[in-house]
């Protein structure tokens, strides 16, 4: 699967020591801040990040600290996801080999969106209007079920053989 199109491999001016799970400044004239991992946090779409901050007597005083952290901010500020190595993995596979990249992109626009796009289009999956997660279960799977019935019931009236016995 190819990975999303803001994916950053790597951050400009750190560079990460998976050894000791942090990030090292190494931009020239820096005073060479360690943003550390602080721990896991969910975003919005309740996907876990992985946050890396530095302190602020590293970045406070630091000459570049305007073009790293910004004109309000004292320190470095670095989220990653927690499955950053299968998305470097990917992103190494597809980056040395453009062929592979652009036949998967053919199987996913030819397997998984026209999918996506008839479940939210036609059958009423832009929002899912009920409480709980076992409701939200509830609706995905009947969308999921009417989908592959009509699929069915397609593929059987083109060929009216591969009809079972019941259904006649």
């Amino acid at each position: 699967m190819p990975n999303f199109g803001q994916y950053v491999p790597e951050r400009e001016g750190f560079v990460y020591n998976k050894a000791e799970n942090y990030y090292q400044c190494t931009k020239e004239g820096g005073n060479q801040a360690k943003p550390l991992f602080k721990g896991e946090k969910q975003t919005q779409k309740v996907i876990p990040n992985a946050a890396y901050r530095s302190s602020e007597s590293d970045c406070k005083k630091c000459p570049l600290r305007e073009q790293c952290c910004g004109m309000k901010t004292n320190f470095k500020k670095i989220d990653d996801s927690i499955h950053k190595e299968l998305y470097d993995k990917m992103h190494q596979k597809l980056t040395q080999n453009p062929e592979y990249a652009k036949r998967m992109v053919k199987v996913r626009s030819k397997t998984v969106e026209p999918v996506l796009g008839t479940l939210i289009n036609f059958l009423n999956m832009k929002r899912v209007n009920t409480r709980g997660i076992q409701q939200a279960n509830k609706h995905v799977l009947m969308a999921a079920m009417t989908y592959n019935l009509r699929n069915t019931s397609s593929l059987w009236s083109e060929n009216q053989k591969a009809k079972p016995k019941w259904y006649r």
